[in-house]
């Protein structure tokens, strides 16, 4: 059963925010609670499959949009990794840039045949290790959204099917 907790810092052209949240995944459901800097919740995420709920009083905490969070999530850690690059997850191309087999960088791009430009709107995870810490920052061109993920804790396990 792998938990993480993280912390999410994201930007909209509108707003800017930060939540705290716990992620876990169990028997094939993703759940995400959002806490406030009380330590209240402000919304819990759960998907399974492809249904997807939101709950909690606070839906919209200081600006995160709950759909942001689980978009970024799963951009950067849900996705499985073919052994090619790039790959196609659903309407996109998926880009992976490894260094020493280390994951550093996806690029996700449109998969629209009449798309060749390289600079099309998509987005991009890039992987940081400071020292102990993970981190991932996140622009998507489409939400839009500029985010980054903290990885605070980690519990390993395997990650939940992609079901979109």
């Amino acid at each position: 059963m792998p938990c993480s907790c993280v912390r999410f810092n994201a930007s909209t052209p509108a707003s800017s925010s930060r939540v705290e949240a716990a992620v876990e995944v169990r028997d094939g459901k993703l759940v995400v609670a959002a806490f406030t800097p009380f330590g209240t919740r402000a919304f819990a995420i759960t998907q399974e499959g492809r249904e997807i709920s939101i709950e909690g009083e606070l839906v919209r905490h200081k600006g995160v949009r709950p759909t942001l969070l689980l978009d970024a999530l799963h951009r950067a850690l849900f996705l499985p990794s073919p052994d090619t690059t790039p790959w196609r997850w659903h309407e996109e191309w998926v880009e992976e840039h490894r260094v020493d087999g280390r994951l550093e960088r996806r690029v996700f791009r449109p998969a629209d045949p009449d798309t060749e430009d390289e600079n099309a709107a998509g987005a991009r995870v890039e992987y940081r290790v400071l020292e102990t810490i993970e981190a991932l920052e996140i622009q998507n061109d489409w939400c839009p959204y500029e985010a980054q993920v903290v990885i605070l804790a980690r519990s390993h396990g395997p990650a939940p099917e992609d079901t979109r």
